[in-house]
């Protein structure tokens, strides 16, 4: 199944507004900054790019980093007619640096190692003054209990989803993930507050923290978090 079928065109109306919601959401983030070249690392299908060379004109540089040969398979094929865009398969091969770099629904799936290898080309390929968007979703405490409720609901659960699990996402508690393997496709075990530490011991700085799909509610109530860090220069 494509990436886009799972996310934004998912047969399930909730998941579908969840994921669609996201993009406006780090959309608005991106008008309040004033960016002229823009990187989506991780990019997926290539739904968001598109996004941006419509509602972003003024953007001179828009360019994403996929490195699933099928995903990047699909983004090139979604994005064959926009001249603007630039997809990099290999991260050696970006020879630019970016005035904000989005890393949306991609660090729940990489283990430690690949997430602070992530984080070291990130940091390179940012702009002293630019900025990092991270989006990720909320799979601890009340709001991680609430989605895997609503997954059961759907039938679109994720590997690891049994009533221990679902204790321990209520209450916080920690759940072991398998880190030796590359990938990791399930988002049980996940913790958005833990990644935040990461990367503010890579060398960023948060400045705020918003959620998605309705900001206003914290954590409790919503799928996903954005985090929105500049470089410890």
């Amino acid at each position: 199944m494509s990436y886009s079928k799972l996310t934004n065109f998912n047969r399930n109306f909730i998941k579908k507004f969840t994921h669609n919601r996201r993009f406006k959401i780090a959309q608005n983030i991106l008008k309040n900054n004033n960016s002229y070249t823009v990187l989506d690392y991780g990019t997926g299908d290539g739904e968001f790019l598109k996004q941006l060379y419509e509602n972003f004109p003024e953007l001179n540089n828009i360019s994403a980093y996929e490195p699933l040969v099928e995903r990047y398979n699909e983004v090139v094929k979604n994005i064959s007619s926009y001249n603007k865009i630039s997809v990099y398969r290999n991260i050696k091969d970006i020879d630019k640096k970016f005035d904000t770099i989005f890393c949306m629904e991609v660090f729940e799936h990489l283990n430690f190692k690949i997430s602070m290898q992530a984080l070291e080309n990130i940091s390179y390929l940012l702009n002293d003054r630019g900025l990092l968007i991270i989006s990720i979703p909320i799979e601890i405490g009340l709001g991680g209990f609430l989605k895997n409720l609503v997954r059961i609901a759907i039938r679109q659960t994720h590997e690891g989803t049994n009533f221990k699990n679902l204790f321990k996402i209520l209450f916080g508690l920690k759940i072991i993930r398998n880190n030796d393997i590359d990938f990791i496709s399930s988002h049980i075990g996940f913790s958005h507050v833990d990644l935040e530490s990461l990367v503010k011991k890579a060398g960023f700085n948060i400045i705020r923290k918003t959620y998605s799909p309705f900001p206003y509610f914290g954590s409790s109530f919503n799928s996903q978090v954005f985090l929105i860090f500049d470089k410890n220069n």
